[in-house]
Parts: structure tokens; sequence; C-alpha cells
């Protein structure tokens, strides 16, 4: 007998039908190349670390989604609903019982099904695709978890983390709530969580934390709401963490070239390209004594930095008065003018608000952003993004490679 007549054959001799798993117009699921009845766990799912859900698709349109899809391990598929889980790294454990549904582990399949993108190599939270004849990557999920301490997802499958996704949560018995119930997967890649879950009975119940240092321990970098409801983004990894996100640059999507108005207001999104505006930034440094940091890397992956153990800036009645002092680090002091006056003392300045103190020219139109300048200034992180490039106007940390473009840059604030 040929190999096709045994594979035939053996799903009547074992009484299996691929049928009532597949949807009715889902041929490519019911007749498949392949033994379908070694691939899969009928009336098993996992619903930990689902990177996507995507409706209306095809059984082995599924698993050619995963095998496109980084970090994906094996697919979750529901006929009834035409639904396909992309699913993460997971261990025996994390599939249970669910009536209707049939995990697979991807490994069981062909890698030849991905077709131009097998052996892809994009990143965490991206999926590959073949398009005019090229091999790109999409960004798609989210990589990280939402950010939802004592919450609990009414998700029917559990969450999962398609880009562009909106889950909503409740908090858990004894802990109430405060800001909306719903967390963002936002283009960025990064979740933006519009509430938290306070201890009933709690003395703080009614607070917002001060800023990221508040928060309680092992709390994961993300979105977060802080002082008087300012939403930031929490770096809780570099350096013991609990450091407030306060500009940050990384791919050109946002331009910094702005006016006062939007310089006070902030502009962006905090989960990726950004200024936090400058009312929001006084607001918080209002409460302690804080310190800045400023990260910097370019095109070739070099990074440097620079640490001011005193920041602060005052309100729009003093001109967001800049307060710097203490630098160390390994960029050179950059908050200086092209004399290496300190900074400290300048107002802010944009290109419809000149408040800096060269006699020769104004700065902000100069360097094309707003800044605090005394005869301008020799840092200029808001300048155009254009790595690889170099100019007044472009961003650049003069003090540790010139006039030369970098490619990424973030300021953080911390208690001092």
């Amino acid at each position: 007998m040929s190999i096709l007549g045994i594979f035939l054959v053996l799903p009547v001799l074992n009484g299996f039908s691929m049928k009532e798993y597949c949807h009715k117009k889902d041929f490519s699921c019911e007749q498949p190349f392949f033994n379908q009845q070694e691939k899969l766990e009928f009336g098993r799912c996992s619903s930990i670390n689902v990177l996507r859900r995507i409706s209306r698709l095809g059984m082995i349109d599924c698993v050619r989604e995963c095998l496109v899809t980084s970090q994906c391990k094996g697919i979750n598929y529901r006929p009834d609903w035409q639904m396909c889980d992309v699913v993460g790294e997971i261990i025996p454990e994390d599939i249970g019982h669910e009536d209707g549904c049939m995990y697979s582990n991807i490994s069981t399949w062909p890698e030849t099904l991905a077709g131009e993108c097998r052996n892809n190599d994009c990143a965490d939270g991206e999926k590959c695709l073949f398009e005019e004849y090229k091999v790109r990557c999409e960004q798609v999920y989210c990589e990280n978890n939402p950010n939802a301490d004592n919450a609990i997802s009414d998700e029917k499958f559990g969450i999962h983390k398609n880009l562009g996704t909106g889950l909503k949560f409740r908090c858990k018995d004894g802990y109430k709530l405060q800001g909306h119930p719903y967390s963002f997967c936002m283009h960025s890649g990064r979740w933006e969580t519009q509430f938290r879950c306070i201890l009933i009975g709690t003395e703080i119940s009614n607070e917002f934390p001060k800023d990221c240092s508040d928060l309680p321990m092992n709390s994961k970098s993300g979105v977060y709401v802080v002082s008087t409801n300012i939403t930031v983004f929490c770096d809780m990894d570099s350096d013991s963490g609990g450091w407030t996100v306060i500009q940050h640059r990384f791919n050109g999507m946002q331009t910094f070239e702005k006016n006062w108005h939007e310089y006070k207001t902030g502009f962006g999104d905090v989960s990726g390209e950004f200024w936090l505006g400058n009312d929001n930034l006084h607001a918080i440094l209002s409460q302690r004594k804080y310190k800045m940091r400023v990260d910097l890397e370019y095109l070739d992956g070099n990074t440097a930095l620079a640490v001011y153990s005193g920041f602060n800036v005052g309100n729009e009645s003093t001109g967001y008065k800049l307060s710097i002092s203490g630098y160390s680090g390994t960029a050179g002091d950059g908050m200086t003018d092209i004399y290496r006056n300190s900074l400290n003392g300048m107002n802010f300045s944009t290109a419809d608000r000149n408040q800096d103190m060269s006699d020769t020219q104004d700065c902000a139109e100069l360097k094309r952003s707003g800044w605090w300048h005394r005869n301008c200034a020799t840092g200029n992180v808001n300048g155009l993004y254009r790595p690889g490039e170099k100019g007044d106007d472009v961003m650049h940390w003069r003090t540790l490679n010139g006039t030369y473009s970098l490619s990424m840059t973030r300021m953080m604030i911390k208690p001092a």
C-alpha cells in the first residue's frame, strides 16, 4: 500500500475524524497533508503566555502564524470559534482541560509551512512577513504581560498580547480600583495600564505614588500613574530601578521640533517616544530632591551616560528655570553651553519663545528643539532624529562625540 493509502486508512481504523474539530468550510483542516492525530492534544489548551489571538483563521493557517511569529512554541485552536492562539514558552502543567479546543506543539510541524519566513530572525514581539519578494519583520505583540498587580482579567480564554488590544481587569477581593480598569498593548510594544488595585483600609488608598521609586518591590518596567494623576513610564531595571522616565527617543517616529505650549504640556507616547511635559516635570520634581540620568547611544551600539546629583525645574512663571549640579559619568557634561558654562539657572527656550543669553543667535531655532540654553548648549537630545549624520540641529551630545547624531536618548529622574 502506498504512503498516501496508509494516511487515508489510518483515521478510519482508529475511529478518528478531523471534521468534528474543524470549521465546516476549513478544508485544509479536514484534509491536511499530515497525520494530525499525532500532532494535536484534543480537549486540552493553555491560557498561559498567549502571544497573539487571531479570529476567523483556519487551523493550518494558525500553524503558519505560529511558525512566522517570534517565540512561538505552540498553538491553541478552537474550531467552533475559528480562533487561533499563538502560544509562547510554557510547561506541560500549563496545558489544561478545555472542551472544544486543541493544543499542538509547533515542533511537530514542518518549517516549510512558513515559506520564505522559515528560519527568520525576527526579534521578540515581531512576526515575519514576505511581501514584494522581500522578507521583513513587523511588531505584532507586546513582549511582557500587562502591569496589573492584584488584578484579574475577565478574558474568556485568558489574556493575550496582540498589538493594539485592550484588556479589562477587576481587582482581587480585598482591593479597590483606582483609575480605569484597562491595560492597552501600545504600538510601541509596551503596555499602558490605566489603573491600580489598592488594598482596602491602607492609609495610602487614596494617594498616588510620588514617582516610580514608590512602586512596590518587584514591580516591572512599564506605564504607571503617579503624582497627581500623571502617566509615566517607569524603568524598574536600570541601576536598581525606580527611575521615572521624562524623555525617550529611539526610532524617530515622534518629532521634537515643537512650540512652547507643546513642551509645556508634553507630547508623544510614554510607552514610546515622548517628552513628559514641563508642567508635569515641575509637579514631580517639586515633591523631593532628585537626581537625573541621561542615557545615550550611537548607531554603532556605543553607549554612554551622564548623571547629575541635583536636578530641578521651576514652574512656568519662572520660565521653567533649571537647577542642575553634580555631574558624573562617561559622556561628559553636556548640560553646559558652548563655552563650557553650566546651564544651571537658565530658562527653557523654544523657537517661539527665546529665553537664551546668546547675543548672536536664537539657540532653540539653531538647534530646532526645546531646551535650556545659555550661549546655546553642548547637548541637544531633543534635536532632529538623523542617526549617523552631523550638525548643530541633529540629536547630539557634543562632549561625547561632537555633533554626530545619536540613535537613542533617555532622560530619567529618581530621588537623590
